[in-house]
């Protein structure tokens, strides 16, 4: 474990920010009608908005009150994106930190 040696707002941590939420994700799937049943049916996600990329159906969706908390795109949009078949199911993760000091912070390392 790294050693505590960053003050952030009075608390030493390991590194120069606090995550304070996780999200969004996106993912590839497999089938997004699918996924979006699952998420909204199971999970009770709400869809917030759906798009047509390049010929690709791509659902955002929101749990709580973000307006995107999950994307949904569909494995075949890879290729449209330049990326290989073999990349992996998450596309992207986001990460809030506890402020724009500490963001900046964390980019000057």
């Amino acid at each position: 474990m790294t050693e505590a040696t960053h003050d952030v707002e009075g608390v030493l941590l390991p590194r120069p920010f606090k995550i304070t939420k996780i999200g969004p994700a996106g993912l590839f799937v497999n089938d997004v009608a699918a996924s979006e049943a699952f998420y909204r049916n199971v999970m009770g996600f709400v869809t917030t908005e759906v798009v047509d990329w390049q010929g690709h159906r791509c659902v955002f969706m929101r749990h709580g009150n973000e307006h995107h908390s999950l994307k949904l795109y569909p494995k075949a949009a890879r290729a449209a994106l330049g990326l290989r078949r073999s990349t992996p199911v998450c596309v992207s993760m986001g990460l809030r930190v506890g402020s724009y000091r500490q963001l900046r912070a964390a980019v000057r390392g």
